[in-house]
């Protein structure tokens, strides 16, 4: 580790920015300055629980604001939009699994940020059907990346035991309904007490993390945290 960091020191690596295919130089994010300022991140008046934009006074969106929530804080860095959505698609379905890298630079930068203290993190599983039809998951690509760049380990504590059908079109409610039983705890004993980061590709309505933070807090979870690459606005303010 310690000859390649000098080999890349004399040598900087060779990068292709993933936006526009500009050779970038010494570059991890994958994206050069010109693409960079063009991307949608996430930034502004944020609900305090689950990063969505605040247009009205106070601290919480109209979904979150005096409800009790299964998870304790969502953020994410970018909004989900073209500019993003395209690039977590070909992650996804398009077996680009190089862009696990730059996304989950981005996503490391707003967990710094957010202050968030973990013992670990976990991906939200992916049904079995869809993991032979990919060969992957695209949320433990992201997982393993975050966790070499931040030096915090990933433990796989969760798992699909319920196949559940696309949740594109459904809203929040179809989509709890659809997600119900579908995970479980593999190991109480690595998660009893402990502080946990659920990751997963975007943020839409919640449903598929709360799922997650509802199993892992019934198994003993002191906190459970999500960060996603992107996120979907869609509450209402």
């Amino acid at each position: 580790m310690f000859i390649k960091r000098i080999i890349d020191f004399i040598f900087p690596p060779n990068y292709t920015c993933i936006c526009c295919g500009r050779d970038i130089f010494n570059n991890p994010y994958g994206v050069c300055e010109g693409c960079k300022s063009s991307l949608p991140f996430l930034t502004g008046r944020l609900c305090q629980h689950c990063s969505d934009i605040l247009i009205s006074d106070g601290d919480y969106c109209k979904r979150c604001k005096g409800k009790t929530q299964l998870y304790d804080k969502a953020i994410s860095p970018f909004i989900y939009t073209d500019a993003i959505a395209k690039h977590i698609q070909n992650l996804k379905y398009n077996n680009a699994k190089y862009l696990a890298e730059p996304l989950s630079r981005f996503m490391a930068d707003t967990f710094c940020n957010s202050k968030i203290s973990i013992n670990f993190v976990t991906p939200v599983p992916l049904c079995t059907k869809r993991m032979k039809e990919r060969g992957y998951n695209q949320s433990s690509l992201l997982a393993d990346s975050f966790s070499k760049i931040v030096n915090i380990p990933v433990l796989d504590v969760l798992e699909r035991v319920k196949e559940t059908g696309t949740q594109t079109e459904l809203n929040f409610i179809e989509r709890q309904k659809n997600l119900k039983d579908a995970f479980r705890v593999v190991n109480k004993k690595l998660v009893k007490d402990k502080s946990v980061l659920v990751i997963d590709d975007v943020f839409t309505t919640g449903a598929t993390v709360s799922e997650c933070a509802k199993v892992l807090k019934k198994s003993g979870a002191k906190a459970v945290y999500v960060l996603t690459a992107a996120h979907t606005i869609i509450a209402k303010k």
